[in-house]
């Protein structure tokens, strides 16, 4: 049984510059909720991927946020676009530049 005050989220992070000439993206899932998982990892208390940007001066924000019943459901999404390994197709940010002329 799910609890109802529950979150069970997929997130991905756009950084506003590259990591080793490739990575901009970082995609995870929370039962936290968005905005107390992206505290934590501004405090430190998250990836390596994104501790490590913030030490070297990157800053990042929300790119995409998807909502799903059970926490199965976020983590198999995350493993999904994982493999997918084109994060920039379903971050917002993206998307808003791709279209300014």
């Amino acid at each position: 049984m799910n609890d109802s005050s529950q979150s069970n989220d997929l997130y991905i992070l756009h950084l506003n510059g590259k990591i080793a000439n490739h990575a901009q993206h970082y995609v995870g899932y929370t039962t936290l909720g968005v905005d107390a998982r992206v505290k934590r990892h501004r405090s430190g208390d998250g990836s390596k991927m994104i501790a490590h940007a913030l030490r070297i001066g990157l800053d990042f924000e929300i790119g995409h946020v998807e909502h799903f019943a059970t926490p199965e459901e976020a983590r198999w999404r995350e493993i999904r676009l994982k493999h997918e390994k084109n994060l920039a197709r379903h971050c917002e940010i993206c998307k808003e530049r791709r279209q300014k002329p």
